[in-house]
């Protein structure tokens, strides 16, 4: 029942005010050509087709497309299904991972959701190029869980955190209450180059912090280096179906939108300034050593994201993918 209003509540509004900050921030960074692959609900929306594009796009799809020129909406994008005759990896990829402002309202659905979403967001980081950028809309367990394995694979070894901005669930869903909703996390995220080392990473721990209504397992992302980018509110209110009390964000009296452009520039300022910026790997790559997987089929990264316990994430073991 959860899930059936949380799927007719969902914006569109919202999603397309959320695809034109997240292509302001690529562009950004740097991105003008090569390809681009959007997963999740609403992709097309995300992609920045324009409106008559975007009919039946509240369900899972995977499209691909090559990247637009820079303008809003992207006039005259050809999206097509992901099919696995195309190529395995892109240079952008952006996950709108299911369900991320959902409230689990149980211990097995919890764990349920963990194990989605990092094998979602383990796969995302997969289905790019070295050198490429992927965005994604992810639950706020990802960061906030006290197990870091999936976050020591992914952020140590796989991919470089640019930024995390984490936003109100009512934000996408404005009819669902914060006894339903729970915070969203926009992760910004760049696939090292051959022979790039990675910075340390500022995200691995979650640690309790002070709210008002109680102390809650916060990422040190949030809690320790960047508080300004939680937009809104942080509290904690009462959790009826498991006792004590839960972690949520509020609406705070910013507006949504002007914040998260605002967060953003922020994050793709101190990477321009790191010599982070996007690499087109399948345009007239510079090193052929960056695109070594360019003509893999999508078939080739076909692996189960199924975590080997419930409190594990994808490792180098079972992500043949990465």
């Amino acid at each position: 029942m959860a899930i059936h209003r949380h799927d007719r509540h969902a914006s569109r509004a919202a999603h397309t005010i959320l695809a034109e900050k997240i292509w302001g921030a690529l562009r950004d960074l740097g991105v003008a050509r090569g390809r681009v692959l959007v997963t999740g609900p609403y992709a097309a929306t995300l992609a920045g087709a324009p409106a008559p594009v975007r009919r039946a796009d509240t369900g899972y799809r995977e499209l691909v497309a090559a990247i637009p020129r820079v303008g809003w909406p992207h006039e005259g994008v050809r999206l097509a299904q992901l099919t696995p005759y195309d190529p395995a990896q892109h240079d952008v990829v952006i996950a709108n991972i299911p369900l991320a402002s959902l409230h689990a309202r149980s211990v097995h659905g919890a764990r349920r959701f963990q194990q989605v979403h990092q094998g979602l967001l383990a796969r995302a980081v997969a289905h790019t190029f070295p050198g490429g950028v992927v965005v994604a809309v992810a639950a706020r367990q990802v960061l906030d869980h006290p197990i870091d394995t999936i976050r020591r694979f992914l952020l140590t070894q796989r991919a470089q955190l640019l930024g995390a901005v984490r936003l109100p669930g009512t934000v996408l869903h404005p009819r669902l209450g914060n006894d339903q909703a729970s915070p969203i996390d926009l992760l910004i995220l760049r696939r090292p180059l051959p022979d790039e080392a990675l910075e340390p990473a500022e995200c691995l721990s979650s640690v309790p912090v002070n709210v008002p209504g109680g102390v809650e397992q916060i990422n040190e992302w949030y809690a320790l280096h960047h508080p300004d980018h939680v937009i809104g509110r942080p509290r904690a209110v009462a959790d009826p179906d498991r006792g004590g009390t839960r972690y949520t964000v509020e609406h705070g009296e910013d507006q949504w939108d002007s914040a998260l452009e605002t967060t953003l520039a922020q994050v793709t300022g101190v990477a321009r300034d790191r010599g982070l910026t996007a690499v087109s790997a399948s345009w007239d790559p510079p090193d052929s050593r960056l695109a070594p997987q360019a003509d893999w089929s999508a078939q080739a990264t076909t692996w189960s994201a199924t975590p080997r316990r419930p409190d594990a994430g994808p490792g180098p073991d079972n992500v043949p993918g990465l």
